[in-house]
């Protein structure tokens, strides 16, 4: 009867509305308490089977509690429950990778790449620049120990970036022919700045460890008597890799092809021969690493001077070229530079640079000011 219904709809939804957003707040990183947080979502998700949102929140608070196999199960759940949302497909992959799963990463973008691409999802997303997943799919090869890939990863973010310079030439000319004059200095003034793009830092950081772990576990190796133990291994395993990622493709490129319309032409050949040039990153665990690692700090102390990571980055390679004076350097631009744990990260170059010089702890801000700015260092610069 009309006095049974609810004065303004399904109270349900009202319900479910009202428990997501306390979810959402208890899951807040100021109000936070992950427990009320997911008995609130279990309760709208009870209500409400079947949002994605409900959903994709239970996979956040599952992120927030450390548990990432659980937040990847959930948010791939929330991905099928609608199979046609491109974003919802991109957290699934996304959180995928951040667990480590790059197979079932690449599967789930796959989704919605081009499927007569050749050379498969992967190659797909590397002619669209797509260099969030690029940079996250280095990542995850990184924290599960393949470091040729994750290598080969990074270098595809460098060389996209320097794409992206490059093509800035075809518009000189053009705009000025056609009179757009405010959005060539727009341009111009972006291609500077071009490199200060959070994901270039991030991939060019990433590359640096990487390539400062190899470095130092080469001089234990070659202290202990084991010149080339290690990085033989390395590059024996990274081999093996690259021969099953190969047939992999091959198989993959001729499935696509036997399910491919006909009348719209075969490309078997092109499938089975376009992949990415060295996948496991062989050459590059070939490189010096302190002269790999220098392309990228190079780079990060050129354009994201305040970053107080780049500063470090800095340091620690020149630290290990035996470069006291550009270790000294890098510390006293460190005092400009912003970021997180600013002063734990300084202090710590302090202290290592302190003792390279045999004098213990040492502090910086008076030698970077010298005797005539002590008082300006005392004010709090140093």
């Amino acid at each position: 009867s009309d006095a049974d219904r609810p004065a303004n709809g399904d109270a349900t939804k009202g319900e479910a509305a009202a428990l997501y957003y306390l979810a959402q707040h208890y899951n807040y990183h100021l109000s936070r308490d992950l427990a009320k947080a997911m008995e609130y979502v279990d309760l709208a998700i009870e209500k409400v089977p079947k949002s994605l949102e409900f959903h994709m929140t239970k996979a956040r608070i599952w992120k927030h509690k450390g548990n990432l196999e659980k937040a990847s199960e959930w948010m791939n759940h929330a991905r099928s429950l609608d199979t046609r949302d491109r974003y919802i497909c991109t957290k699934a992959a996304k959180y995928q990778l951040r667990n480590n799963k790059n197979d079932e990463a690449i599967k789930t973008m796959g989704l919605f790449t081009r499927a007569e691409t050749v050379g498969g999802p992967f190659m797909d997303l590397i002619d669209m620049q797509a260099v969030w997943y690029i940079t996250e799919d280095g990542e995850a090869f990184a924290r599960s120990g393949d470091e040729g890939s994750a290598l080969r990863r990074f270098e595809l973010v460098q060389t996209i970036f320097d794409t992206w310079v490059e093509d800035q030439f075809d518009f000189h000319a053009f705009s000025l022919r056609k009179g757009f004059i405010r959005a060539y200095v727009d341009m111009l003034s972006w291609e500077d700045r071009i490199r200060e793009h959070p994901f270039y830092s991030r991939a060019a950081l990433d590359a640096v460890a990487i390539y400062l772990k190899r470095h130092d576990r080469a001089a234990a190796a070659a202290a202990n008597g084991d010149v080339n133990g290690a990085d033989a291994a390395e590059r024996k395993k990274a081999a093996k890799k690259a021969i099953k990622e190969k047939q992999k493709q091959e198989r993959e490129a001729a499935e696509r092809a036997a399910k491919k319309d006909p009348n719209k032409g075969s490309s078997a050949k092109e499938g089975a021969t376009r992949e990415l040039e060295d996948p496991s990153g062989l050459k590059l665990l070939d490189a010096e690493p302190l002269a790999a690692a220098m392309k990228y700090v190079a780079h990060l102390l050129q354009f994201s001077p305040k970053s107080i990571d780049a500063q470090l980055a800095g340091f620690d390679v020149y630290l290990r070229r035996s470069s006291e004076e550009q270790c000294l350097d890098q510390l006293i631009d460190s005092f400009g530079a912003v970021g997180r744990d600013v002063h734990r990260g300084r202090h710590r170059a302090e202290l290592v640079f302190g003792r390279r010089l045999g004098v213990g702890d040492v502090e910086v801000g008076a030698i970077a000011l010298g005797p005539e700015n002590i008082v300006e260092s005392d004010r709090g610069i140093g």
